[in-house]
C-alpha cells in the first residue's frame, strides 16, 4: 500500500492515468517511460523520481486496476445474500474482468517474473485467498482455508489460460463453478 501522499500526488495520478490512456489505446503501442511522460506532459525525469524505475511505475499502475477489479466485484456482488451464487458471481466478474481488459492482462503477464511485479502479484493473490477463505468459513464450508487455496489457484490458471487462448474458456469456468457447487 502506498503512503496517502502518493496516491493523492496529482503529478504521480496524472502519470498513471496517461500510461492507463496508452495502454488503453487500440494497439497498446507506445507505452514506455518517454511515451507516460510525453502523454502526461510532464518532463521526462518525472517517472523516475515519483516511481523510482520502469517496472515499479507499471507495479503501481497494475495495482490501480487490480483494485479497479477488486471494487467490481465489491459493487456487484454488494447486495447479494451471502452463498455460494454470490461466490460464483465474484469469480466469474473477476475472471470477466481479465478477459476484457487487455491491459491488465498485457501487465499481469509482462509484470509476473519481475521481482516487484511477483511481490505485488503475490500479494493480491493471498489477499484473494484470504477473502475467499473468510466467505467459506461463513458460509460452514468444510475445510475453507484447504478450499480457497484450491479456488485461487484454479482462477488464476482459469485466467492465464484465457490470456493465453486471447478468449474466455468456457469448460474451465465451468469446471471451477461445478466445483464450487460440489465442495460442500
Amino acid at each position: 500500500m502506498y503512503p496517502s501522499s502518493e496516491r493523492t500526488d496529482p503529478l504521480r495520478q496524472h502519470l498513471l492515468s496517461a500510461g492507463r490512456s496508452l495502454l488503453d489505446a487500440e494497439d497498446g503501442g507506445n507505452f514506455d517511460p518517454d511515451s507516460v511522460c510525453a502523454a502526461a506532459g510532464a518532463p521526462p525525469e518525472s517517472l523516475a523520481r515519483l516511481f523510482g524505475d520502469w517496472d515499479a511505475y507499471r507495479c503501481a499502475l497494475l495495482a490501480v486496476m487490480i483494485d479497479e477489479v477488486r471494487e467490481r466485484v465489491a459493487r456487484i456482488t454488494s447486495n447479494m445474500p451471502a452463498g455460494i451464487e454470490r461466490l460464483k458471481l465474484a469469480l466469474e466478474t473477476y475472471l470477466e474482468a481479465n478477459v476484457q481488459r487487455p491491459p491488465l492482462r498485457r501487465l499481469l503477464s509482462d509484470l509476473r517474473f519481475t521481482r516487484q511485479g511477483a511481490d505485488l502479484i503475490r500479494s493480491r493473490v493471498a489477499g484473494f485467498g484470504i477473502v475467499l477463505g473468510v466467505e467459506l468459513r461463513a458460509l460452514g464450508r468444510p475445510h475453507p482455508e484447504a478450499t480457497a487455496r484450491l479456488l485461487t489457484a484454479a482462477v488464476t490458471e482459469i485466467a492465464q489460460a484465457e490470456h493465453e487462448a486471447n478468449a474466455r474458456v468456457p469448460a474451465l469456468r465451468r469446471t471451477l463453478l461445478r466445483y464450487l457447487d460440489r465442495s460442500a
